[in-house]
Formats: C-alpha cells, structure tokens, sequence
C-alpha cells in the first residue's frame, strides 16, 4: 500500500490563496483543530473556485487519510458532491471494507436523499456488531431527516437504555420531545443533562424556559431558580436569562414563599441589569427595554 511521503504533492481537494498571494497548506499541523480549519477553507473554496495544490509534509502518511475524511465531510456540507467523491475514493482504494469507509458511503447516500440505501448500510453495520454507536446515532438521524420523529424518538431512547452517559443523546432527545412540543419529556432529558453538566449554564438556562413554558405557580417558582442559577454560573452578557427572571418575577409579584428574597426586589433588580446591559451593548435599545419592563 503507498503512502504519500513527505515530498509528495498529492492533489486532493480545491484550496484557496490567501491575500498575500501564498499557498496554505493541510498537514499534521492542521490535526489539534483539524474539524476547524477543514471547513474554513472548504468554504474558502465554495466562495472563489480556486484550485491550488495540496502538500502533505508530515511523518506521520495515516494523517493524510485523517484530514480527507475531515474534508469529505466539509464537502457533504455544502452539498459539493464531487469534491465528496473524490475523499471517499481515496479511503476506499486504501482501505477497502472498512467499517469507518462504509459508514461514510451511508453518509453520502444521506446527503444525496437516498435514505433507504443508507439505512441499508447503518443496518448491515449493526448487525454485525451492535455496539456500532455511530451508526446507531447516524440512524436516528436518518429516521429524523425523513420527518419519522415518533420512530427516531423510540430508537434513541434504546440507545439511551444503552448508554446513559451519552449528554449528546440527552439533549437531542430533548430537542425532539420540544419539536414535538412534549415539555414534561423534555424536562425530563434537561434534567439528566443538568446531572452531567451541573455547571453549564445554558443548560440550567434551557431547563429554565421549558418549566416557563409548562407554567403553573410551581413551575414558574422552580423557572425563576434556575434563570437565578444560569446567571450565577455566566452573570456577564446573559440577557436570555435576566428576561426570564423577570417574567417569573412578575408573575410571582406581590407573593413571597418563605426565606426567599421578595419577587418585588428581584424584579427591580433584573429590570436594571437588563437597562444596564442594553446600554452597553445596544444603546439605541435603552428606551424600548425601559418601557417594555415598566
């Protein structure tokens, strides 16, 4: 089998000049933010149809297949289906009945809409070894593509008895359930993200506008805690949150549980931050924000 060595130029992939005129190169330099710069010059490539020569100077001639992987898949994302082919032709000469290489050509099918032959392919892996969690995951969102989110919603949540750990399947499952509009589910599913990451603010946030949108004097009491805990974990530039704060406290205006700080001050206290911080960052806004919370 050869391998590009490192005074080879192998021509791969359409790369772009940069405004001095030189070359850039993709190398075993590229590989710490290999997914990054792949893409970045993939759209480079889209915006001016500039072909240049690709050059491989690394010992290491496996980073080369590494980095055409990476850019088979920039290519399925803005759909340059021959750019695409050219990847997968690489990897499948030098590694003919690969699992990895069979999971790509599915993931071509996908791209070209040609769903039923994918799922023939994410079927035969699987059958051949069931703890395949890619092609479990590539499935799913296959099933979801088609609009068939009752199916993909029953096949993640076997995953997930599988795989308990995976936060990604957490928060995918919950993203369905919310397409569905199924809150209490999708509360649930934030909730075992919150359980893996505790201090990820977003999370809490998220958490937060989904017990918001159940509502009930409960709902908004728990709601109103976490926007308070999302601007805890991130108190700079979290204007999502602040809203939030203030329409649960102005719901809750006039109530007060015990040991919790009255809903009046706290609903005085984020109308402020959220004037202070349009003045910051949008000033022209100042007077909307203003009358939008008095």
């Amino acid at each position: 089998m050869k391998h590009p060595n490192e005074t080879e130029t192998l021509v791969l992939w359409a790369l772009c000049c940069d405004v001095f005129g030189s070359y850039m190169y993709a190398g075993a330099i590229l590989l710490p933010d290999m997914g990054v710069g792949c893409y970045v010059l993939i759209e480079e490539y889209q915006e001016t149809r500039v072909r240049c020569h690709v050059v491989f100077c690394s010992p290491h001639p496996h980073s080369v297949y590494n980095v055409a992987e990476q850019v088979f898949l920039a290519a399925l994302d803005i759909h340059d289906m021959e750019l695409a082919g050219e990847c997968l032709s690489l990897v499948r000469r030098t590694f003919p009945g690969s699992t990895r290489v069979r999971r790509l050509e599915a993931m071509q099918y996908e791209a070209q809409g040609d769903w039923d032959r994918a799922l023939e392919v994410y079927s035969d892996l699987l059958h051949t070894d069931e703890t395949d969690v890619v092609s479990m995951k590539r499935w799913i969102a296959v099933l979801r593509a088609q609009g068939r989110v009752d199916e993909a919603v029953a096949k993640l949540c076997d995953y997930l008895k599988l795989f308990q750990a995976d936060l990604a399947a957490w928060l995918e499952l919950a993203d369905m359930y919310l397409s569905e509009m199924d809150y209490a589910r999708a509360a649930f599913c934030l909730e075992e993200a919150l359980l893996h990451a505790p201090h990820n603010y977003l999370f809490h946030l998220k958490y937060a506008e989904v017990l918001f949108t159940l509502g009930g004097p409960e709902n908004y009491r728990l709601a109103r805690k976490y926007f308070a805990q999302s601007l805890d974990l991130k108190p700079k530039d979290n204007a999502r949150a602040l809203y939030g704060l203030f329409l649960t406290s102005s719901y809750g205006k006039g109530r007060r549980d015990k040991e919790e700080v009255p809903t009046e001050k706290i609903l005085e206290w984020s109308r402020q931050q959220l004037v202070d911080l349009y003045r910051q960052k949008a000033p022209e806004k100042v007077e909307i924000v203003r009358r939008m919370t008095e």
